[in-house]
């Protein structure tokens, strides 16, 4: 049976402290995949598209403002709901930007590889940007400050108090 010492370590509050720093590294890889290709194809050679016109500039931008947003967040400079709602609205922006491009570039790269004899396809900084974009939402809702606390006991079996005996 297990004893309750009255020590209680909140893992929520934990989550809440590292939210911050999950937030800044899915800037740099919203950052990241920006800056990676966003479409691949080969005709004849090889070579790879970086974004789309406006896309990926967007998302690059978008990318600094969550790294931004995290870093307030984590020096307290402006007040925290602030910049965890910051991070929320521009990840939540990359994402539907993102997304947007997975879309319409999957109907457009369909009409080209049936009409040509090469390859086209959505390359790898199009799903790094739509999955960075995601975490950073979710590192962005666990910056909340309000929210419920699930606990789990912690400590040693004696931190002080001798435990009554179960009845």
């Amino acid at each position: 049976m297990p004893v309750d010492t009255g020590h209680e370590v909140s893992t929520i509050t934990r989550a809440k402290e590292l939210a911050p720093w999950g937030a800044l590294e899915a800037a740099g890889f919203l950052i990241l995949g920006s800056l990676s290709p966003w479409v691949s194809a080969t005709p004849i050679g090889s070579f790879g598209v970086i974004g789309t016109p406006g896309g990926a500039k967007f998302t690059f931008v978008l990318g600094l403002i969550v790294a931004g947003m995290a870093a307030i967040h984590l020096t307290g400079y402006l007040d925290r709901k602030v910049a965890m709602w910051g991070v929320i609205a521009a990840s939540a922006a990359a994402g539907m930007t993102s997304i947007y491009e997975v879309i319409h570039l999957h109907s457009h790269l369909a009409s080209i590889n049936a009409n040509s004899a090469g390859h086209a396809s959505i390359g790898n900084g199009l799903y790094l940007t739509c999955l960075a974009a995601a975490v950073a939402i979710g590192t962005g809702i666990l910056m909340r400050g309000g929210a419920a606390t699930s606990t789990s006991p912690q400590g040693t079996l004696f931190d002080g108090e001798v435990p009554a005996p179960a009845v």
